[in-house]
Formats: C-alpha cells, structure tokens, sequence
C-alpha cells in the first residue's frame, strides 16, 4: 500500500503491531455486493499521494483523519489474542 512511502514521517511507529491494524472488505469479501474497501482507500491515498508530492506530517494526518472518518465503518481489528487466532 502506498501509505509505507509515508514511513519516514512515523520513526518508531510498527504498522504491523496489532493495534495499529485494521481490516476493511477487500477483493476476496464475501459479499461480493459489498463495495471494495481496500481499494477505494487505496485508491484515495494514490490520488492523495498524487496532489501532495512531499506531504507534511500533518497532512498525513489529517488525510489519515479523513480517511477514518469516511471508511471508518468498515474497519474491523484485528485480533490481538492469540487463543481468538485459532
């Protein structure tokens, strides 16, 4: 996904710790009735990515912010359990 071009602003931050993940319906959703999420965040953050060649951190943010709000709905956590894993 684009947003690792963006690492540089976060040191110290692990995207792939537990709470900072969350799920969204993608292309192998079940519901096939149900839009792409992934894709449409995807897509989002390219056209984003796009206006702002060298974005700040706080426009990261802000658009991270935007994202979440919009998308929000959709998201799911992931398990941090690992008895819930199995």
């Amino acid at each position: 996904m684009c947003i690792i071009v963006f690492l540089k602003f976060f040191k110290g931050v692990d995207i792939n710790s537990p709470e900072n993940l969350r799920g969204v319906p993608g292309p192998r959703r079940a519901n096939k009735n149900l839009p792409n999420v992934h894709n449409l965040i995807t897509q989002e953050w390219e056209q984003f990515r796009k206006r702002l060649t060298e974005p700040t951190r706080e426009q990261i943010l802000q658009f991270r912010n935007y994202i979440d709000r919009k998308y929000g709905t959709n998201f799911w956590e992931a398990k941090t359990n690992v008895e819930d894993l199995r």
